[in-house]
């Protein structure tokens, strides 16, 4: 069966970067009428905290004697491991001058041969150690942070918007939140799930609140989770359980994921188009342990490379329409590569089911365990200082 097909079958997916799609979020997470963008802006790994900020490796988010050298070596667990520059390559406003010191230092890596992973420009980026970057919150924050000016929400505080204007620096959401968002922007996504869970036992008026079916899941079973990306910024992801009474007492962190991450219970993964789960495509899966890195957090956890390559180059294929030459890596699916939104550069598959396709996993749903646990998916980013997570419920049996 032609992947390419049904591709009428699913809504169409949001304008987050990144995001869980299955199990589904609640609508206080799911509905925004923005970008929908729930992560944690401006974190590197072994830094203490994030700081909101548009950083990169020679303006780090923390002070540098916080920053911890890549745990993750093997060129071949690298998303974005062809630094070097095309002229169709792709370029947005943050890159797209020849004289770009970024892209000048990634030229120069390249013709040196120097092992880009631990000199070049995102080399402090989340996915070079993962799971060791910091989040704000472990459901993410839409827009990223909670910003003082909605003008922040652009390119970030202080002077990155006129550095993004001046070509010099790259944007966080590209655009200010509309004034009249039922969900505000900087809103913490625990917050969010919360205010949700809050709404159903009012509404359920003494009644129980019964979840939906698709988020019941058999202890000792397994279950399928999917994601979809709209902006590739490379990496990897993992999914993780924490009780839901953590969100009901104030309690629910980071901490409280990294201590019940999922096992997969294949070494597949599936491209899938639609809703139709007949209209997958089986890959094998870059599952990413302590045993293939030098290390991973939590210890003993399987974290899964991000299947989509982007294109070569810094920038990935962000910017402009154009030609993709060719991928960072190659795809797992083939022909499917690209940066992802319709104003960037795509491989002709991928722009034939922009938002309309997801990749699956099944996990293992431990056994005994029993009642109703928050979901987190985890995507630690490669090109850039940010750590996507979008939360969902599930009711374990």
């Amino acid at each position: 069966m032609s992947i390419v097909a049904s591709l009428a079958t699913c809504a169409q997916l949001s304008h987050a970067h990144g995001r869980l799609v299955w199990p589904p979020a609640p609508a206080s997470i799911e509905d925004i009428d923005w970008s929908n963008n729930w992560f944690t802006q401006g974190t590197m790994i072994g830094c203490k905290v994030a700081n909101g900020e548009n950083c990169d490796a020679e303006s780090p988010c923390c002070d540098p004697s916080e920053l911890m050298k890549p745990t993750l070596t093997d060129e071949a667990l690298l998303t974005f491991p062809d630094m070097s520059f095309t002229a169709s390559a792709g370029t947005n406003s943050g890159y797209k001058k020849k004289n770009d010191a970024k892209r000048l230092r990634g030229l120069k890596q390249v013709a040196e041969k120097k092992p880009i992973n631990l000199t070049g420009a995102f080399r402090y980026n989340p996915w070079k150690a993962p799971g060791y970057a910091p989040v704000a919150n472990p459901c993410g924050i839409l827009g990223g942070w909670r910003y003082d000016n909605a003008r922040d929400y652009i390119a970030g505080p202080g002077n990155s918007l006129e550095l993004y204007k001046a070509s010099k620096g790259g944007p966080t959401n590209t655009e200010m939140p509309p004034a009249n968002m039922t969900t505000p922007a900087g809103t913490h996504g625990t917050t969010a799930l919360l205010y949700d869970q809050n709404m159903k036992m009012q509404q359920a008026q003494g009644g129980k609140i019964a979840p939906p079916t698709y988020n019941v899941w058999k202890a000792g079973s397994t279950a399928e989770v999917a994601f979809n990306l709209v902006a590739n910024h490379g990496g990897g992801y993992m999914y993780r359980l924490c009780k839901l009474e953590h969100l009901y007492n104030g309690s629910l962190s980071e901490e409280c994921f990294q201590a019940n991450p999922l096992d997969y219970a294949s070494d597949e993964s599936w491209f899938q188009v639609g809703s139709d789960s007949n209209n997958r495509t089986a890959f094998k899966a870059a599952r990413v342990t302590a045993s293939n890195t030098a290390g991973v957090k939590p210890a003993g956890a399987t974290w899964t490379k991000n299947p989509l390559p982007a294109c070569v180059g810094l920038s990935g294929g962000s910017g402009s329409p154009g030609t993709c030459e060719k991928p960072q890596f190659t795809p797992p699916v083939p022909g499917l590569w690209g940066f992802g939104n319709a104003e960037s550069q795509n491989s002709p598959l991928l722009a034939s089911v922009l938002n309309n396709y997801s990749f699956v996993d099944k996990v293992k749903v431990p056994e005994g365990l029993s009642g109703e646990y928050v979901l987190s998916w985890r995507w630690d980013s490669e090109q850039t200082a940010q750590v996507w997570t979008t939360c969902s419920i599930v009711v374990l049996e």
